[in-house]
């Protein structure tokens, strides 16, 4: 009978973490979802940003031109300017990133660096992100944040 209630104990201890984990998952915040990419594209002309969830509505964070300089050049050539690091793989451990593409694939993530390479110089914290659905996105403090950049 003893043994028959540390079985139940536990079962309802196991039910409870999965239960929470759960609710912890579908109430983290998406900073980036399906609908927002789309009520997202309002001119063509200028790359918008996304004002979901904590992100930076697009009167507070503009994108600098150096970036979509940078973009520009990498969806041309697949490569970093000379001078500049990147094409690497950024993982998207932290998950803040969108982790599948519309068809349920596994979207693959590179880095880049924003600025040249400067022997004996701290790369800084800018870096562009692109990925493998044809996303982009700026984070001006090391992954901490992003704005997306609608292409």
């Amino acid at each position: 009978m003893k043994q028959l209630r540390v079985y139940i104990i536990a079962a309802f201890l196991l039910l409870l973490i999965v239960s929470v984990l759960i609710f912890k998952q579908q109430n983290s915040p998406q900073v980036f979802s399906a609908s927002s990419n789309k009520e997202a594209i309002e001119n063509k002309s200028q790359p918008n940003v996304s004002t979901e969830d904590g992100l930076k509505t697009p009167k507070e964070a503009a994108i600098p031109g150096y970036v979509i300089e940078t973009l520009n050049y990498i969806l041309k050539y697949d490569k970093a300017p000379k001078g500049y690091v990147g094409g690497r793989i950024y993982f998207n451990r932290n998950k803040v990133l969108p982790q599948l593409d519309a068809s349920q694939r596994k979207i693959q993530y590179r880095e880049w660096d924003v600025h040249p390479k400067q022997p004996g110089k701290n790369r800084g914290a800018e870096r562009l992100v692109t990925g493998s659905d044809l996303s982009a996105y700026f984070t001006k403090d090391h992954y901490n944040n992003f704005i997306k950049i609608n292409l």
